[in-house]
């Protein structure tokens, strides 16, 4: 910035005269301060602004991927109290893992919980072995039958 003179004395001033001088130039000279700080916290606060609007907007682009990616089950299922087949607009009952996955982006995998197990699966697997073993004492041999 070029700094020009703008008062000048032709004289030795008087006190009065000098101290209204200096003070008039020191508030201009504070207000310049002040005014290149308000320059400056404004492209701060601007920079910062973009700063955030691009963030925003990827987080924005984050959230629209996401929820075009949502599928939400809601409402009332009829559901039967024995089996857990669910029953649908056309009056169809389905198991509830195919229902839900025709209707949102859910996948299942599927296994024995310890209950079911104990209530289910060692039975029929003591069954089988029970039979093999009939089998074995049987015919001598599993797959070899004699004639």
């Amino acid at each position: 910035m070029a700094w020009a003179a703008n008062d000048y004395l032709v004289k030795i001033p008087e006190k009065l005269e000098l101290v209204a001088r200096v003070r008039y130039h020191s508030k201009a000279y504070l207000n310049l301060l002040q005014r290149d700080e308000a320059y400056r916290a404004l492209r701060e606060s601007q920079h910062e602004l973009v700063n955030n609007n691009t963030r925003l907007a990827a987080l924005n682009q984050e959230l629209q991927t996401a929820l075009s990616q949502v599928q939400q089950l809601q409402g009332l299922f009829p559901i039967c109290s024995y089996c857990k087949k669910i029953r649908d607009d056309q009056n169809y009952w389905e198991q509830i893992d195919h229902y839900i996955a025709r209707h949102s982006a859910a996948q299942f995998s599927h296994g024995v919980c310890p209950d079911c197990y104990e209530k289910f699966a060692r039975p029929d697997l003591d069954r089988a072995a029970a039979e093999r073993k009939l089998e074995i004492e049987q015919h001598g041999s599993v797959g070899r039958r004699r004639h």
